[in-house]
């Protein structure tokens, strides 16, 4: 069996280093100097001359947030003398009888597969523009640097599709509130933006946002601006979810079926738990636990450990517990993190066990804190800062019930001062709060390599500080 892992700079090798001892167990690992997009065909190719076959390794570790790159500020390598260029009008012609539309609405893949579907849209690509640097690449945009936005361009005919259509579904694929982010996409190049061709546009598109405003209880970010020269992204980006998307794991297997790769998973690292936490695709996908429902009157029991003495404990669900608990390890007064599972029905769950969305568990941290140096409040504050509350069973790009946001009580006081943070945040937001507010029960402590994850370095290697009162950006995954 050949496993061939990307190493295709200093940073990546020290990865694949790194991967080599995690997966010992694997006897046949060898690493490959070269990074690669994931395209199916790539996994029957031969290897020879490979380095004719990839992209710039930011473009697939990037795009695909497998390591922590994507939206890592560099260098760009583009000359940015080039702005008269870039910031030129889009003069690209539409096929006869055709008309183009362009919207920037995070991630261009997922937006890209919805334009598709609407009937009436006759072609779309994904890109880069309203920069100021001419012909970037991926690998360019990512630098933050070059000022680009993500960008799909639509062909449509106006015969069987209004452009208000294009608008009602660019409105509701993604939140326009949120400045230069869409869920863990964080950066410029994921801005909202519509990009008029025509004056029509432009009056549909301003007319549709103030009529948005009036629904939305947060301030709209979306600009509106010409279309500027659109430059086409590297074939592997386009289409990429219809082709197959990241479902393929991006890793070259040979002569090999998943099934003999993941019996050789280590016992204390389940499939799901290695390739879903990593976002290889895997991860929340449904299927059947290995956990005997009978053990739910365990499972309900309240969380009777008890804390360090002169110490309290709190329980919150925000998301993805690796980014939480690194934002509670930095508030002074919190002695001790750790995450795991909590509020399901079943006794000690696994990761896969939460994964298959059958168990009713949510991913907590649960912390000990101080009470002499920081309040319930202070804590409540951080959770409030940290998750959106208003999306059901989802934070960004994950989604589940075991990613709903809670607070989860251990004292009647407790349990007054989050209904009143909540009743707060409610009249803040235009949308409706849909945290949980329940006694703090039975906490199963999650597997040893998810316990401070980011400040171990996450799937990258580099640390993050979990530093009192440090605010440096946390990144969510590494």
């Amino acid at each position: 069996m050949n496993i061939i892992l990307p190493a295709a700079s200093p940073t990546i090798a020290h990865f694949s280093l790194v991967a080599a001892s995690s997966l010992s167990c694997f006897p046949q690992l060898r690493l490959f100097s070269t990074v690669f997009p994931p395209k199916s065909n790539l996994l029957s190719s031969s290897l020879s001359s490979p380095l004719r076959r990839f992209p710039p390794s930011m473009s697939w570790l990037g795009k695909l947030g497998w390591l922590g790159f994507g939206n890592r500020a560099g260098l760009s390598s583009v000359d940015t003398s080039s702005a008269a260029i870039a910031q030129g009008l889009d003069d690209d012609v539409p096929a006869p009888g055709q008309q183009y539309a362009q919207f920037g609405a995070g991630c261009f893949w997922g937006v890209e597969l919805a334009f598709q579907r609407v009937p009436g849209v006759t072609n779309t690509e994904v890109g880069y523009s309203q920069g100021l640097a001419h012909n970037p690449t991926y690998e360019d945009v990512c630098t933050g640097t070059t000022n680009h936005a993500e960008v799909v361009r639509v062909q449509y005919d106006p015969n069987s599709c209004r452009y208000e259509d294009l608008l009602d579904l660019f409105w509701a694929r993604h939140d326009p509130t949120t400045l230069n982010r869409q869920g863990n996409d964080v950066g410029t190049q994921y801005r909202s933006g519509i990009y008029y061709y025509t004056p029509e546009q432009e009056k549909a598109a301003k007319e549709s946002l103030d009529r948005h405003q009036t629904t939305l209880g947060r301030k709209i970010v979306t600009e509106i601006l010409p279309a500027k020269k659109f430059y086409r992204a590297e074939e592997y980006h386009q289409q990429y979810l219809e082709k197959g998307g990241r479902f393929v794991v991006p890793c070259v297997l040979r002569d090999i079926k998943l099934p003999e790769l993941l019996q050789n998973v280590p016992s204390s690292m389940s499939w799901t738990s290695w390739l879903g936490k990593l976002r290889f695709g895997f991860g929340n996908r449904a299927g059947t636990s290995s956990m005997d429902a009978s053990s739910s009157e365990i499972a309900y029991e309240p969380d009777n450990d008890e804390p360090a003495a002169g110490q309290q404990l709190a329980q919150f669900g925000a998301g993805c517990f690796w980014g939480v608990e690194l934002a509670f390890q930095r508030v002074p007064g919190v002695t001790k993190t750790e995450v795991g599972y909590s509020q399901g029905k079943f006794h000690n769950p696994t990761y896969k066990d939460v994964c298959t969305g059958k168990t009713g568990h949510s991913e907590i941290v649960r912390l000990e804190y101080d009470p002499n140096q920081c309040r319930y409040e202070d804590l409540l504050d951080v959770f409030w800062a940290r998750h959106d509350p208003t999306t059901l069973n989802r934070q960004g790009n994950d989604v589940g019930t075991q990613y709903r946001s809670g607070i989860y009580y251990y004292s009647p006081e407790q349990e007054k001062a989050a209904r009143e943070t909540l009743e707060k945040q409610q009249n803040i937001l235009g949308r409706k709060v849909v945290t949980e507010i329940l006694p703090a029960k039975k906490f199963y402590r999650a597997e040893d390599y998810h316990q401070q994850y980011l400040e171990k370095g996450g799937r990258l290697g580099s640390k993050q500080s979990a530093s009192k009162g440090c605010t440096d950006p946390i990144r969510c995954y590494g």
